[in-house]
């Protein structure tokens, strides 16, 4: 769930999930996103540069300013951002926002 902004134009965030009846929300932690990823990485087979556009596509980037950031076409994050689809299983952004930063999670 996006919150907001930081003071950084970054992007806050909670995950919401429900385990044995309990509910958890976990604030946006930056190590944690990057634990996520890096594990989602390793759970899906992305590339480097698949890692990278999941990044900035977790982190509130759009796919003009993730081409930017990146220094590549908007054409190739599309194609990047297909290929991550069809690996995490997923054919939207908000869903694939949820599986990666949903990966490792397994309680408090």
């Amino acid at each position: 769930m996006v919150l907001g902004e930081d003071d950084h134009g970054g992007v806050q965030s909670c995950v919401v999930y429900v385990r044995d009846g309990d509910t958890y929300v976990t604030f946006d932690d930056g190590l944690r996103v990057t634990r996520s990823l890096e594990l989602a990485k390793n759970v899906f087979g992305l590339s480097e540069a698949q890692t990278r556009l999941a990044e900035m596509i977790t982190t509130g980037f759009g796919l003009t300013a993730s081409a930017q950031e990146l220094g590549v076409s908007v054409n190739t994050v599309r194609t990047h951002l297909s290929r991550i689809y069809e690996k995490t299983g997923v054919n939207t952004q908000t869903a694939l926002v949820r599986v990666l930063l949903g990966v490792g999670i397994i309680g408090p």
